[in-house]
């Protein structure tokens, strides 16, 4: 197995461990969905004054990180993997032409950190916008829905 290989395994085993705890904690029955992503985002906003941007857990951001891609992947396709320009995890969506990345966990650091300009749930209804074939791609692409 590779180290990719692994890493994915891990992310996917992650996103598992998070539904399980927020079911087992809160009560919540969570699915790679919608309705799981608006939950997601009302949680980050709880959360939220907790944390100083400096503060934020990085095991919190991949925890909850991991499980919006699972999402993403779920509803919208695409898979996880390394890209090497940003040298950062993040899920390659196709598009007509190649590949546009996304990056579920700095949206999430981005969300805890500076608040719900921010939004996991935001970010997620964008996407459809992104693989729209009829969309004219030149090529692959690789933006950072973050900012």
């Amino acid at each position: 197995m590779s180290q990719q290989t692994e890493i994915i395994a891990g992310l996917e085993h992650l996103a598992q461990h998070f539904v399980r705890s927020v079911q087992s904690q809160l009560g919540i029955e969570l699915e790679y969905n919608h309705v799981a992503v608006k939950w997601l985002n009302t949680y980050i906003e709880q959360i939220r004054p907790n944390y100083a941007p400096e503060q934020v857990p990085p095991n919190l951001v991949q925890s909850l990180g991991a499980f919006l891609g699972a999402c993403i992947i779920a509803n919208y396709g695409g898979r996880w993997g390394h890209e090497h320009e940003s040298n950062d995890w993040g899920i390659a969506l196709p598009v007509q032409g190649g590949d546009i990345w996304i990056y579920p966990f700095n949206k999430v650091y981005k969300h805890i950190a500076a608040g719900e300009e921010h939004s996991v749930r935001m970010f997620y209804e964008a996407i459809p916008n992104l693989i729209d074939p009829s969309r004219n791609w030149g090529g692959p692409q690789s933006i950072e829905l973050t900012t």
